[in-house]
């Protein structure tokens, strides 16, 4: 087989999702003193708010891995981004190739940090409305995963497992 521009885009949308969850993740300390005032909620209490959502973080880490390496990592991206979306728009209610996309990712995700405060930051100070924050970075978040999904690159593991 010839190969395609497909692996471009993978990259561009995975950068670009890269950067929108790190947003994502880094919007809650932009809207803690504001969560901290409408939920009275002390520091101590803070502390476990951004323990539980760190501990969430991390444990879905490994479970996900394992999932993309088992069903390809379009689908199981695809439902990742879907459900971190939804649990953002709750938090009101509660080789070398690889190695430079690793490295890009990270790139990509330090600049979602430098954004993250000016974007979510401007949403919470504007509006006066930490939830709206939240809500406009999962909606980003599940526009991604949409591009995403329309994008159809069928990657080798995908291929696979239609083969089976």
């Amino acid at each position: 087989m010839r190969p395609t521009r497909a692996r471009y885009w993978v990259v561009v949308f995975a950068v670009c999702l890269a950067i929108i969850q790190y947003v994502d993740k880094v919007c809650i300390s932009q809207a803690a003193p504001f969560i901290q005032k409408d939920l009275q909620l002390n520091d101590e209490k803070m502390g476990w708010v951004f323990g539980a959502f760190t501990l969430a973080y991390a444990l879905f880490e490994i479970p996900a891995g394992y999932l993309g390496d088992r069903f390809g990592p379009r689908r199981i991206l695809l439902r990742i981004v879907i459900w971190w979306s939804f649990c953002t728009a709750c938090m009101d209610v509660g080789g070398k190739a690889v190695a430079t996309l690793s490295g890009t990712m990270n790139m990509m995700g330090n600049v979602g940090g430098f954004v993250s405060p000016i974007v979510c930051g401007y949403i919470v100070k504007r509006t006066g409305n930490w939830n709206l924050a939240f809500y406009v970075t999962a909606a980003a978040y599940v526009m991604g995963a949409c591009c995403w999904l329309a994008m159809d690159p069928v990657t080798p593991l995908e291929e696979q497992g239609r083969r089976r």
